[in-house]
């Protein structure tokens, strides 16, 4: 999608077609969030480590990418469709031994992307 982008920035007739290209990416949702973990798997792995031997699943830790791409958790509720998603961060909480009203996850998380890189 991103070659797709900078070709389209390059020969100025092609935006159409990136911009198709970035929206039937989004939509496929699986397929966004697991692209984003492996990103981070490659760009942050002390990251992912620390996210696995607190014992999150795969999921989790791709909705734990999610929020340090900057979404929050009203956000990932919105893109995922998902009403339910306050019991998945709260079971991500959990496993993070973070208290309920302590910080936001989103801030937590960030931070300790910044600390072990």
């Amino acid at each position: 999608v991103l070659n797709r982008f900078i070709t389209a920035a390059i020969s100025k007739n092609l935006i159409s077609s990136a911009t198709d290209a970035l929206d039937d990416y989004l939509r496929d949702k699986e397929r966004f969030i697991y692209s984003t973990r492996l990103s981070f798997i490659i760009m942050h792995p002390k990251f992912i480590s620390y996210l696995k031997k607190s014992g999150l699943t795969e999921n989790e830790i791709g909705y734990c990418c999610l929020y340090c791409i900057g979404m929050n958790g009203n956000e990932i509720a919105a893109y995922l469709k998902r009403k339910s998603f306050y019991n998945t961060s709260s079971t991500i909480r959990k496993k993070l031994g973070l208290e309920e009203y302590k910080t936001n996850l989103d801030i937590f998380l960030r931070g300790k992307m910044t600390e072990l890189d």
